[in-house]
């Protein structure tokens, strides 16, 4: 986990500020008809942990920014009942290399309600999530996108897959 820490951390801090400074070609061009700047999308999926097997569904809400060039940033929340998290919060950075596909990591917090005894806590962690995608387009305004993602928390790994469906704007 401080491998995860030393690397996520300051990508997380550095990704706020870089994402307004970067994102104004990115907005003249959507000004323009180009391209969409923005998308915001559901995930319906399921996930699997790789210790234990214990597997589920899982739900998430995603915000997409196109930065510059083949660069996105995405801010993702998620639930995935029947596993150990309650909820995870990421901030993925995402390189469009070719044609639809990309391929992303960021840092994120995972959220676990733990039982101590007769008492519950719940725990934050520091998670990391390597992602690999293919983004269609439909109609230059819809997207799916057929994902999978794998979530690493506190040496663990949770495998993540499914579809997203998006609206460009």
């Amino acid at each position: 986990m401080h491998r995860a820490m030393m690397f996520g951390l300051p990508l997380l801090f550095a990704l706020s500020p870089a994402s307004s400074l970067l994102a104004q070609d990115s907005v003249e061009s959507a000004e323009e008809g180009e391209e969409h700047s923005n998308s915001v999308e559901l995930f319906l999926g399921g996930a699997t942990e790789t210790e234990g097997g214990a597997s589920g569904w899982a739900i998430g809400l995603g915000y997409l920014r196109h930065i510059s060039g083949d660069l996105k940033v995405a801010f993702v929340a998620e639930i995935a009942p029947g596993l150990e998290r309650e909820w995870l919060l990421l901030a993925p950075l995402y390189v469009q290399p070719v044609g639809g596909l990309l391929v992303g990591m960021g840092p994120g917090i995972d959220s676990r309600l733990e039982t101590h005894g007769d008492e519950e806590e719940r725990t934050l962690y520091l998670a990391v999530r390597f992602s690999a995608a293919w983004e269609f387009e439909i109609g230059h305004r819809f997207l799916v996108t057929p994902e999978v993602n794998m979530d690493v928390v506190d040496g663990s790994g949770t495998w993540v897959y499914g579809v997203a469906f998006g609206v460009a704007f």
